[in-house]
């Protein structure tokens, strides 16, 4: 599989993020398109990327579609456990899709304001 095209674009609720899934191979098949969102200059400790996405996606060969992954604004949220809500801090956000962690296909970097969102 061959991912192409990434690109994000901010929604009201969030960021949708998309691309083209390409099978290259003779037979038909299946795989599970991932976004993982890591914060730039994070102010608390977190994993440098996390999975908040996925679809399954099923193919032909030689056949391609487009993937949409809509990310909310908790997708980009750490728990802040003195206020006990959400907190989405204003800067940038890596926006990897892969067919694993190990294995990224494409990235597109994404600008998000703060935020928070009560429990």
């Amino acid at each position: 599989f061959e991912l192409s095209d990434v690109c994000a674009q901010a929604t009201d609720d969030g960021v949708q993020v998309s691309a083209t899934l390409t099978n290259i191979s003779q037979r038909a098949g299946s795989t599970v398109v991932q976004v993982y969102v890591g914060e730039d200059r994070p102010e608390v400790a977190r994993p440098m990327r996390e999975l908040k996405g996925f679809q399954k996606i099923v193919l032909d060969a030689k056949a391609s579609a487009k993937v949409n992954i809509d990310l909310d604004a908790r997708d980009f949220a750490y728990f802040d456990v003195p206020s006990q809500c959400w907190r989405v801090k204003e800067g940038l956000f890596s926006l990897d899709l892969g067919l694993s962690s190990a294995d990224i296909r494409g990235s597109v970097q994404i600008a998000r304001p703060a935020a928070t969102i009560e429990v």
